[in-house]
């Protein structure tokens, strides 16, 4: 898994959720939310060729309630393009007040208006909503969401909107999350390890200001064996790619931009910033000699994935989060 394709390590993601009994809703919405629509038409894509189903209709039958409609709306792959002579400030204030309106204005909550303004706006959009929901409410839509929905729906809707506005702090929760449950969801680990590769250094660093422990450390508390081994090489091998531009906070207030950008180690150099739905292929001639761990190389070697590529994809489109 370390050495394919973001959306193939997604897929499987995906299919590790719902396939067997039960589902891991928890490993679902990291992986859809906050997804632009080029990402989510090629996960479909991707899961098709890779399984020969229908995702949609996979995440279908296996999801309900607040959580189905939230996940299947977001699969629409219907975001709309950001438009300053559209999405103005009016309009935030408006759909503000649409929101309160089918949530904490009324008995009960409209779920599908309170979804569908969430998940189908752009995320310049999303930020300015809540701007204008705190200003005129008191709260913000966090808080919302929080007071209408429960459970992996609110969860994943708040997913959403935190990756717009305070996104690493997300993931480095999500990262405490995983390991928590560590014994039974060691799969999860590795799957964040993977998707969340250029970010590796960004959520260290918020890691260690909200837990007072290194990431890393953290890991080592948790897993052991090749393993461990395994995941400590590809963080380190991130620490030397993405090391110089971790300067900042971790926290990320500018605009979200769209980037082509190749999955690909080596290709941050083209990128002024990470992405959340961005991660890289750890090629095998990068090697991580400073931790007296694996190699990458070494690493690769201990995967059980038979469906490494032969030539890395090409482009796809990415939100950078991260200025």
């Amino acid at each position: 898994m370390l050495a394919s394709p973001l959306e193939h390590v997604e897929a499987e993601i995906l299919r590790k959720a719902t396939k067997g009994l039960g589902t891991t809703e928890e490993w679902i919405y990291p992986v859809v939310m906050a997804r632009s629509n080029a990402e989510i038409a090629l996960l479909k894509k991707t899961f098709q060729e890779k399984y020969g189903e229908d995702l949609v209709k996979v995440l279908s039958g296996e999801l309900s309630g607040d959580l189905k409609k939230v996940i299947l709306t977001a699969m629409r792959g219907e975001v709309v393009d950001f438009n300053a002579s559209i999405h103005t400030s009016a309009k935030a204030a408006a759909d503000a007040d649409a929101l309160y309106k089918a949530g904490e204005g009324r008995m009960g909550t409209d779920e599908t208006t309170f979804i569908n303004i969430l998940v189908l706006s752009p995320a310049e959009h999303v930020r300015n909503i809540n701007s204008a929901y705190v200003a005129k409410y008191k709260t913000d839509v966090a808080g919302a969401i929080t007071a209408e929905f429960s459970g992996d729906a609110r969860r994943a809707l708040l997913f959403l909107v935190r990756s717009v506005l305070e996104p690493v702090e997300l993931l480095a929760e999500l990262f405490e999350t995983t390991l928590k449950s560590a014994g039974k969801n060691a799969y999860g680990l590795s799957a964040w390890v993977v998707r969340y590769y250029r970010l590796l250094v960004r959520i260290r660093i918020v890691y260690l200001r909200l837990y007072g422990q290194e990431l890393r450390t953290r890991i080592q508390s948790v897993v052991s064996g090749e393993y461990c081994q395994l995941l400590l090489s590809v963080f380190d091998a991130a620490e030397v790619e993405f090391g110089a531009f971790a300067s900042g906070s971790g926290s990320a207030s500018g605009a979200v931009v769209s980037s082509s950008s190749t999955v690909v180690s080596g290709s941050s150099g083209a990128v002024g910033g990470a992405a959340i739905g961005a991660s890289a292929s750890v090629e095998e001639k990068t090697s991580v000699s400073s931790s007296g761990g694996l190699s990458s190389a070494e690493a690769l070697a201990l995967c059980d994935d038979d469906d490494v590529p032969a030539e890395p994809p090409q482009k796809s489109e990415r939100y950078l989060w991260i200025t």
